[in-house]
C-alpha cells in the first residue's frame, strides 16, 4: 500500500523575509511534530502569503517556491490587496494541490481563512480539503499546534483504507 500524498497548508510567517518559512515557530513545531508520522503520509508544505500576490504571483507558495517572497515581510492585515484579489489569487494557485490525496489546512489569519474558503467554493471541487478552524480558541501558539497535529493524525487515520 502506498502512502498518501498530503499537503499541509500553513499561514506565512516572518521567515518570508529570509525566503524560508521553516524559520517560523509555527512551521518548526508543526514539522517536528509531524516527523513522527512518515508511515501515514508523504508530507509537503505550502503557505498562503499575500506578499506573493503583491508581487504578481498566486497566493499559494510551496516550499520549493519560497524564494519569491524573500526580502519582504507584510502582515496580511497590512496588505494593500483587496479580499477579492486575495480570493482570486488563491483560486489561481489551486492547481498546485491537484497532485495531493489530501490537503490539510490551518489558516489562523482571518483574511486568509475567508479567502481560502471562498476559493474552495469557486474552484475546489476536485480536491479533498480538510480545514482546521478554531478561530481564536487556541491563542497560545504551542497549544494551537498540538491541536492541529492531533487534527492531522485524526484526518490521516480516517482516510486510510479499511
Amino acid at each position: 500500500m502506498s502512502r498518501q500524498k498530503v499537503c499541509i497548508l500553513l499561514p506565512c510567517n516572518p521567515g518570508a523575509f529570509h525566503g524560508n518559512y521553516n524559520l517560523g515557530q509555527n512551521w518548526k513545531m508543526v514539522k517536528k511534530s509531524l516527523a513522527s508520522l512518515p508511515h501515514l503520509a508523504d508530507f509537503e508544505y505550502a503557505a498562503m502569503d499575500c506578499i506573493a500576490v503583491e508581487l504578481g504571483h498566486d497566493a499559494i507558495v510551496r516550499e520549493s517556491e519560497m524564494e519569491v517572497v524573500k526580502g519582504y515581510d507584510i502582515y496580511p492585515n497590512d496588505s494593500k490587496i483587496t479580499q477579492e484579489e486575495l480570493t482570486d489569487a488563491v483560486v489561481k494557485g489551486m492547481w498546485k494541490f491537484s497532485k495531493y490525496d489530501l490537503v490539510l489546512v490551518w489558516l489562523n489569519v482571518g483574511r486568509y481563512r475567508d479567502a481560502f474558503l471562498k476559493a474552495i467554493k469557486k474552484n475546489g471541487d476536485a480536491i479533498r480539503f480538510e480545514i482546521f478552524d478554531r478561530r481564536g480558541k487556541y491563542l497560545r501558539v504551542g497549544w494551537g499546534i498540538k491541536q492541529f497535529v492531533y487534527f492531522v493524525r485524526r484526518k490521516l487515520q480516517e482516510s486510510l483504507p479499511r
